[in-house]
C-alpha cells in the first residue's frame, strides 16, 4: 500500500514492513545541546539547594529556632523541598533522550507511540494553553493501541495557522506527526486512510 503512494522528497518518515504490519516512524528533534545548558545550571542549583536544605534541617532538629521562628522555618523548609523536587524532576526531563514517534498499521489493529522530545526554550506560549505545557513536562508517554474496527476516520484539519493530523481515542483527540511538514502529514493521512478503509 505505502509503496503505491510516493513519499514527498526529503521526507523524514521511514517505513518498514514487519510481520505485524506496516511500521512507520520518524525521529523527534533531539535538542540535546540546547537542553544541556539548563541541565548544567540545574545541577549547580541542586547542589546549592541540597547544602541549604541540610544546614536548615540540622539547625531545625538541633533546636536552633524556637516559637514563631520555628514554624516559619518549617514552612520555608517545606517550600524549599517542593522547589528542589521540581528542580530534580526538570533535571531528569532535560537529560532524557528523545524517542521517535511511530505507528504500526497491523492487519486488524492500530498502534501509536507519540515518542518524546522537549525543548526548554520553546516556552508555554507555543502550546494550546498553559496546562498543555505542564502536561508535556509531567505526563508519561502513553502509547495507544486499538482494533482497526474501532478507529474512526483520521482528521486532517487546521488549528489556527497550523495543520494537524489526528485521531480520536475515546474523548481524547490525539495528534500524529506534530514535527512533520505539511506535505509529509498529507502523505501520511492518505496512507492511514487507505489502510483504514482497505
Amino acid at each position: 500500500m505505502s509503496q503505491v503512494l510516493e513519499k514527498p522528497a526529503g521526507s523524514i518518515i521511514e517505513e518498514r514492513q514487519e510481520s505485524s504490519g506496516l511500521f512507520l516512524f520518524w525521529q523527534q528533534p533531539n535538542n540535546r545541546l540546547i537542553r544541556w545548558a539548563p541541565a548544567l545550571f540545574l545541577l549547580f542549583w541542586i547542589g546549592g539547594w541540597a547544602v541549604g536544605w541540610v544546614v536548615v534541617f540540622m539547625q531545625l532538629i538541633d533546636g536552633g529556632w524556637v516559637g514563631i521562628e520555628f514554624f516559619f522555618v518549617l514552612f520555608w523548609l517545606g517550600g524549599w523541598t517542593i522547589g528542589g523536587l521540581y528542580a530534580l524532576w526538570m533535571f531528569r526531563v532535560l537529560l532524557r533522550p528523545s524517542r521517535p514517534e511511530c505507528l504500526t498499521l497491523g492487519f486488524d489493529s492500530f498502534h501509536h507511540d507519540p515518542g518524546w522530545s522537549f525543548n526548554p526554550f520553546t516556552g508555554w506560549h507555543s502550546y494550546s494553553d498553559y496546562a498543555a505545557y505542564w502536561k508535556e513536562i509531567f505526563k508519561g508517554r502513553n502509547s495507544v493501541e486499538l482494533p482497526k474496527s474501532d478507529l474512526n476516520a483520521f482528521i486532517l484539519d487546521r488549528v489556527g495557522e497550523r495543520q494537524r493530523l489526528a485521531f480520536d481515542f475515546g474523548a481524547e483527540r490525539i495528534e500524529i506527526g506534530k514535527v512533520l511538514r505539511e506535505p509529509e502529514r498529507e502523505w501520511l493521512f492518505r496512507v492511514l486512510e487507505a489502510w483504514r478503509t482497505g
